[in-house]
């Protein structure tokens, strides 16, 4: 398995970021960085007729959030916002890479 990263929208605005596609991932994580008066929340879904559901707390400050094994899509979803520009990355080992 190799490790790789990927970056993942934040938005600085009450919004979901667009979704990235991690299901070839085992053990990830995301880190949610920056300097923001923000609550982000992780969000993940098996399949993508599925609707979105939260992974752990809401971040509130930067720091990490670990993933499920099995999330084939994951993406940050901002419900409050006063100001700041939070960011974020994905990090993961490529299953496929064996």
């Amino acid at each position: 398995m190799r490790p790789e990263t990927r970056e993942i929208e934040v938005k600085a605005s009450i919004a979901a970021g667009a979704p990235i596609v991690v299901e070839v991932f085992r053990e990830s994580s995301v880190q949610i960085g920056g300097t923001f008066v923000a609550t982000i929340q992780i969000e993940g879904r098996l399949d993508s007729s599925m609707p979105w559901s939260p992974i752990g707390s809401p971040v509130t400050a930067p720091g990490f959030v670990d993933l499920p094994n099995f999330v084939t899509e994951i993406r940050a979803n901002t419900t409050a916002h006063t100001s700041g520009t939070p960011t974020g990355f994905f990090g993961g080992f490529n299953a496929r890479t064996d």
